[in-house]
C-alpha cells in the first residue's frame, strides 16, 4: 500500500503514549477523518526513519499503528510535516506498571507471542530506545510498538550489535543455559526471515520528487546492509554456549 497522507485539522489533547512531544489529533485523509497521535519532528531524517520503521515493521507482521505523513497548516503551527500513527485506545506500558505489579506486567510481556520477532526487529533497526513509554498494552495479551525515530543511528554501523536491546533483555531474563540454547534457534529463525525480506518495496514508497533522496538512500542502504549480519547479531543477543565435553 502507498504511504497515507493527511492534513492536521484539530488537536484534541496531549498524547498519553510515548514520551515525545506528540498530541492526539484529528487528521483529514482521502479516506475520511482519522484519530491519530501526531508527533512533530524537526529533523527530516527522523521523520524518514519513523515512517520507514513503521512500514517495514508492519510488513513483517508486527503490531505497529498505521503510519501517516501529516501536513501541519500554518494555523496549527506549520507549515510543515509531522509523523502520525493511527490511535490505539490503550495506554502505554508505563501506566500499567504504575497501576499494577511490575513483575506481573513483565510476565505478560515475556509471554507475548511476538516478543521474539519484536526483539529481532529492534535489533535490525538498532532501536536502543525501547522502554515502557513506547509500548502500548491492552492489559491482557497484546502489545503495540511505537516511537522509532531514534532508530538507525548514524553512530551504529550496519554490522555492529546495538548497544541496548530491551526486548531481548526481557526475553532472556532469568533463563538457564538449557533454556537459552532452546531460545537461540527461535531467534535465528526470525532473523533468517528478516534477512530475506525485501526492503526495496518500502524504499519505493518515498517519491523522489517529495522526499530528500540522500536521506532515503542512507537509511535504506543501512537497513539492507545490516540484513547480512542479522543471524549473527541474534545469536550474540542470547549468551548461551554449549559446554565442553569434560
Amino acid at each position: 500500500m502507498p504511504l497515507q497522507y493527511g492534513t492536521l485539522v484539530l488537536e484534541l489533547s496531549p498524547a498519553d503514549t510515548g514520551v515525545n512531544d506528540s498530541s492526539r489529533c484529528i487528521v483529514q485523509t482521502d479516506e475520511g477523518d482519522v484519530e491519530a497521535f501526531v508527533k512533530r519532528l524537526s529533523d527530516p531524517r527522523k521523520l524518514v526513519v519513523e515512517i520507514a520503521c513503521s512500514v517495514l515493521g508492519r510488513r513483517l507482521g508486527l503490531p505497529i499503528p498505521e503510519p501517516l505523513v501529516v501536513f501541519v497548516p500554518s494555523g496549527l503551527g506549520g507549515p510543515g510535516l509531522a509523523f502520525g500513527g493511527t490511535a490505539i485506545a490503550h495506554p502505554n506500558l508505563m501506566v500499567w506498571v504504575k497501576q499494577s505489579d511490575q513483575r506481573a506486567v513483565l510476565d505478560r510481556l515475556r509471554s507475548w507471542q511476538q516478543l521474539m520477532p519484536a526483539a529481532c526487529f529492534d535489533e535490525w533497526i538498532a532501536n536502543c530506545d525501547r522502554h515502557a513509554g513506547n509500548l502500548i498494552f491492552d492489559g491482557i495479551s497484546t502489545f503495540w510498538l511505537i516511537d522509532h525515530d531514534l532508530a538507525i543511528s548514524r553512530m551504529i554501523s550496519a554490522d555492529q550489535i546495538a548497544p541496548l536491546n530491551q526486548l531481548f533483555g526481557v526475553a532472556i531474563e532469568g533463563l538457564v543455559e538449557s533454556q537459552l540454547l532452546t531460545l537461540r534457534p527461535k531467534a535465528t529463525g526470525v532473523m533468517s526471515s528478516f534477512r530475506d525480506h525485501e526492503v526495496d518495496p518500502v524504499r519505493g514508497l518515498f517519491d523522489e520528487a517529495f522526499w530528500p533522496m540522500d536521506v532515503i538512500d542512507e537509511v535504506f542502504n543501512w537497513l539492507a546492509g545490516r540484513q547480512d549480519h542479522l543471524v549473527r547479531l541474534g545469536n550474540e543477543r542470547i549468551p548461551a554456549r554449549q559446554g565442553g565435553l569434560f
